[in-house]
Parts: C-alpha cells; structure tokens; sequence
C-alpha cells in the first residue's frame, strides 16, 4: 500500500508539470526525484508531523546532487490541498 502522503505527492508533481521517479518503500532517503526544464527537486513526503530529528539530519547531510537540485520535505496536513513546502539545507 503507497502511504497517503505519496498518493498526494505524485497528485501535486503532476498537477504542476513535473516529471519524476518515485522510489517505493522507503529505499533510499528521498521518496520523489523530480524535475522540470532547469530543476532537479529531491522530496520527502510526510503526513501530519515532519521528519524526526535523525532524519532531517541525513537530509541536511546528503549532497550528492547537481548544482542546479533542492532537497525539499513535502508536509501534508489534513483536509489541506497543498502541502507545506519546507526546503531543507
């Protein structure tokens, strides 16, 4: 079963033009690889509460990607249409 904050995800990426690979069940740290013309967006998708501390930490830590990427934790809280759209740096 595909957690409901990715089900919102893929519907956000979608409705705003972006391509992307989602990678399922949790394999790697980011939960969405997207990207439009000029930008390259790494997302973590999470309902009610963000990333826990040990978590965000290994967010901060990778930065194996390209100049032009942003790490981004899409929130989702219900009965909301958008997410919050927290940058992560």
């Amino acid at each position: 079963m595909i957690p409901k904050s990715e089900v919102r995800t893929k519907s956000w990426l979608k409705k705003h033009g972006f391509y992307f690979v989602r990678a399922g069940r949790s394999i790697g740290i980011f939960d969405f690889i997207a990207f439009k013309k000029d930008c390259l967006w790494l997302i973590q998708a999470k309902c009610g509460q963000g990333p826990r501390k040990a978590e965000t930490e290994r967010l901060r830590a990778f930065n194996n990607y390209p100049s032009n990427g942003r790490k981004w934790v899409f929130l989702w809280k219900p009965y909301k249409r958008e997410p919050i759209m927290k940058e992560v740096l």
